[in-house]
């Protein structure tokens, strides 16, 4: 089941940063993510709310293309981030390097 702080930054509505504000806010007031997030002004309702039906039809396995290239994306972004020194650019190719 993916989070409504994955899809908010998978769709570009906030960055790494943000979410990570957000929901250390989150955490110490108790409210949900989408609340804090707007009450932070880093989204509208709206986006909030649309992410929210990506998050269902993506929990339910219904995901349009476009949706599901996105969070490839946003998936391989991650793994990048938690290989950190371990990945080299080669080309335009990411390759993990063992150790």
């Amino acid at each position: 089941m993916i989070n409504i702080g994955d899809i908010l930054r998978a769709f570009g509505v906030i960055n790494g940063e943000q979410l990570k504000e957000a929901v250390d806010r989150h955490h110490r007031e108790g409210r949900r993510l989408g609340e804090t997030v707007v009450d932070m002004g880093l989204a509208s309702q709206e986006q909030v709310d649309a992410c929210l039906t990506k998050q269902a039809a993506i929990n339910a396995n219904e995901v349009r293309p476009a949706d599901a290239a996105a969070l490839a994306d946003y998936a391989t972004e991650r793994l990048l981030e938690k290989a950190g020194d371990n990945v080299r650019d080669i080309t335009g190719v990411y390759e993990v390097q063992r150790k």
